[in-house]
């Protein structure tokens, strides 16, 4: 039996995002909404959830919970340039 081996750079994988999905700005934030953590970008006011190395934004609506709630409904809600 022939057994083959791959390098795997698994930190790399595993590593939360360190820049804004959206709009590039760094560093995200952590902020925790009660039942889990995110990551808040303070530039755009969107809010990330990761899990599984798969990134999701949050609706800031169903942040009941959360800190920063009124921050990010400022920053999500204002008007752009």
């Amino acid at each position: 039996m022939t057994t083959y081996t791959a390098a795997l750079d698994l930190e790399d994988a595993l590593a939360l995002p360190t820049a804004c999905p959206s709009c590039g700005h760094e560093p995200l934030r952590p902020v925790a909404d009660g039942d889990r953590s995110n990551l808040l970008c303070w530039s755009c006011g969107r809010c990330w959830h990761v899990e599984m190395n798969w990134t999701s934004r949050v609706d800031p609506h169903a942040c009941g919970t959360c800190t920063q709630q009124e921050a990010c409904l400022r920053l999500v809600d204002r008007p752009r340039e």
